[in-house]
């Protein structure tokens, strides 16, 4: 027969059970453990959402995303470890419930590298400058470079370049009078625009493509007797391999043509190679070892078994909790 008194005794713990709270601060009921040792272990992250209306600047890093990736583990010596998978980052610290267990505390720190820094021969940052001509060479574009070097002179050799892609009427000084210095048989093309923008002004020709009727103007206008020739492209475009070989047999300059970005595998050395070339200013890149510490506040939710839920906030002065950032929520793995 069932002891009577344990039957009471059941009923009036059944009774308790249903009108227990989530989250029992006490350590009374079901488990009968206190918060201190129901937070021991570790715990994995199962959700990580971002629910305030400032994220906080701080967390950026550790909290850097929804849904992500969180291990901590809390030691009976109230020291914490808190591991962000996605980003490798480890923070190493301690941790304490307040008065009511109702608010956890972990002052955390983590010493990272920070950086990189571009020093010039003086010490003085330049990351401004170097981040300048980042932009600048990772622009889907053209450039042109000193065979063998990053010394820009694409604005020097872009007009002749395209005078290589094209199809155009090269004149030749054949008679008459005197022109400028030339003599007979060499070509005047360089000099024929300026000539032709008369002609087309005085109502002698109709438009820059007759040819004939440029040829007529120059003798009739200034006694000079020119032939001309249609001469065809020497490349077909920036993309035509041949472009730094006609530049060099054309006008005697070599080059590299770089289409596209310079992002690379070691695009940062080119950037500074670059610099170098075109500025004369030598950078060193550096980077610094820095402690980051962070007080990270939850207020507990629930803490139940293999389930951890909590807000995370910024400022706690003892009563009053502002500012939530994040509602998180973990399952017990060990």
């Amino acid at each position: 027969m069932i002891n009577k008194t344990y039957l009471l005794l059941l009923s009036a713990a059944l009774l308790v059970l249903g009108s227990c709270t989530k989250y029992d601060q006490d350590g009374s009921l079901f488990h009968l453990r206190s918060p201190e040792k129901r937070i021991l272990g570790t715990w994995e992250s199962v959700r990580v959402q971002e629910v305030g209306v400032e994220a906080d600047t701080n967390m950026t890093e550790l909290l850097g995303s929804n849904n992500l990736r969180l291990d901590v583990e809390f030691r009976d010596d109230e020291t914490v470890t808190i591991f962000n998978e996605g980003e490798a980052l480890t923070y190493d610290g301690t941790w304490m419930f307040n008065e009511d267990a109702s608010i956890l505390l972990m002052e955390v720190s983590n010493m990272e590298t920070v950086g990189p820094f571009y020093l010039d021969s003086a010490g003085m940052n330049q990351n401004e400058l170097h981040q300048s001509y980042a932009d600048a060479l990772m622009v889907l574009d053209t450039l042109i470079f000193e065979a063998g070097s990053y010394v820009d002179i694409t604005d020097d050799v872009w007009d002749l370049a395209l005078q290589l892609m094209s199809t155009y009427t090269a004149f030749t000084y054949t008679g008459g009078g005197a022109f400028f210095d030339f003599q007979f048989g060499d070509d005047v093309t360089a000099v024929m625009g300026d000539f032709i923008d008369d002609l087309l002004s005085e109502g002698l020709i109709e438009s820059s493509e007759d040819i004939e009727g440029i040829i007529a103007g120059m003798l009739d206008e200034y006694g000079v007797e020119l032939t001309f020739e249609e001469v065809s492209a020497e490349v077909s475009g920036w993309d035509d391999p041949n472009l730094a070989a006609a530049l060099f047999a054309t006008y005697g300059i070599s080059v590299e043509v770089f289409i596209g970005t310079l992002a690379t595998a070691d695009h940062d050395a080119v950037i500074l190679t670059y610099i170098t070339d075109n500025l004369g200013i030598t950078l060193t890149e550096t980077f610094n070892d820095q402690l980051k510490e962070l007080s990270i506040y939850w207020k507990i939710l629930e803490l139940e078994l293999d389930d951890l839920q909590a807000y995370q906030f910024r400022e706690y002065n003892g009563e009053d909790i502002y500012d939530y950032s994040y509602l998180l929520r973990f399952e017990q793995v060990n």
